[in-house]
């Protein structure tokens, strides 16, 4: 579908041809002809002026909905990047709890190695303590020789040592185990604390989305309500534009316009033959690019006068872009001619003007090199040649 436009060119005004000019003509006799056509036109602006606002409004809405699909785009790949890190802690944490279980078995496996060592010790210190150096020397002097002694006491003094020396590694041994449960302890701790922020954060993130969504689906309702209101005042644009037509075409009849091509006889627009551009392809002079010369260019004064070819309705005496001052008629039969870059209009819209009488005058307004009249003939709104339709 397509958007309407303002219907204030030469363009759009033969593309539609008598009906899409019913916004200029205001006719000189007030028929009821005329009259309904007025009405109907009043009726047919309002729906395009509700149809302008309709597609401006699916626009604006359909921008917000196009941010919006990337904001929830972002946000779910937000939530399954939240999703995978909270499976890495919680994955992390169920690791550093198996670890704190193997570490807790280890330091009680040293607190038990290190209490029989320390029993161990203690009994043999007691010992020593209760029977004195008498008994160390008992059990020195009970050798059987010199040697014997020697090796005796080479051997109390190693279990001594050995003794004090398992104790103390079996001292450190706890300590380190120590030691690793409390990191373990301070990483399970650290683990559950990232995890619970990603849970709250996973959380947050989800009730984004959710609100997301629900805003992207009302926006999508909203354009889709809009868009069935928009085909349904097209709709009825395209009816009133049909009833338009019907009531020109009756118009056309009360006029006298033609009612078949074949009824129109044109005669030169200007008392000129010196055309200077043909129609057709052409480096155009001011925008110096090769373009399509939508109608014929009569080099002639200033001032000259401008005859309308064929009996017609005036449907737009004023400027328009490019053309400058310029004067459009209806003839009947989905005909219009233009005369472009007047220095005078002498004619008004909606004015009954016959074939011979002089409607503007030759000029150089608009984009225009030089003084000239610039003639088109629009068939169903098509340029056509003009030379195909004069004498």
């Amino acid at each position: 579908m397509q958007r309407l436009k303002p219907w204030l060119t030469w363009v759009l005004v033969v593309a539609l041809s008598f009906s899409a000019a019913a916004s200029f003509v205001r006719p000189a006799l007030a028929t009821g002809t005329s009259r309904a056509i007025d009405e109907n036109q009043r009726r047919l602006e309002q729906i395009r002026h509700q149809i302008d606002q309709a597609y401006d409004s699916i626009a604006r809405k359909r921008q917000i909905e196009s941010q919006t699909l990337r904001t929830l785009n972002q946000l779910e790949r937000q939530l399954a990047q939240t999703k995978r890190e909270l499976a890495q802690y919680e994955q992390q944490l169920r690791q550093t709890e198996a670890e704190i279980v193997v570490a807790q078995t280890e330091l009680a496996a040293a607190e038990h190695n290190l209490a029989l060592r320390s029993s161990y010790l203690d009994t043999r210190l007691r010992t020593l303590y209760k029977h004195g150096s008498v008994s160390y020397l008992e059990v020195l002097f009970q050798s059987s020789s010199f040697s014997d002694f020697l090796q005796r006491a080479r051997l109390l003094k190693l279990i001594i040592a050995s003794d004090v020396r398992l104790l103390e590694e079996v001292k450190e041994q706890r300590r380190e185990v120590a030691t690793k449960k409390d990191q373990l302890e301070a990483k399970r701790a650290t683990v559950a604390g990232l995890a619970e922020q990603t849970r709250v954060k996973q959380a947050s993130v989800q009730a984004q989305t959710q609100q997301t969504q629900n805003y992207a689906r009302q926006i999508q309702t909203d354009i889709a309500r809009e868009q069935e209101a928009l085909e349904e005042m097209e709709m009825m644009a395209e009816a009133l534009i049909a009833v338009i037509r019907e009531l020109q075409e009756q118009q056309r009849k009360e006029l006298g316009l033609a009612q078949n091509k074949s009824d129109l006889v044109f005669q030169y627009p200007t008392d000129s033959r010196w055309v200077t551009s043909g129609f057709g392809m052409r480096f155009h002079p001011i925008v110096k690019r090769w373009k399509l010369h939508t109608g014929i260019d009569y080099g002639i004064s200033s001032g000259k006068p401008i005859y309308a070819v064929e009996k017609g309705v005036v449907l737009y005496a004023d400027w328009i872009a490019g053309y400058g001052l310029t004067v459009i008629l209806d003839h009947g039969a989905d005909v219009s001619t233009l005369y472009a870059h007047c220095s005078d209009i002498l004619v008004k819209e909606g004015e009954v003007v016959a074939k011979g009488q002089i409607i503007a005058k030759v000029g150089n307004t608009g984009y225009s090199t030089g003084p000239h009249l610039h003639f088109e003939v629009r068939d169903g709104g098509t340029p056509v040649n003009p030379q195909h339709w004069l004498p």
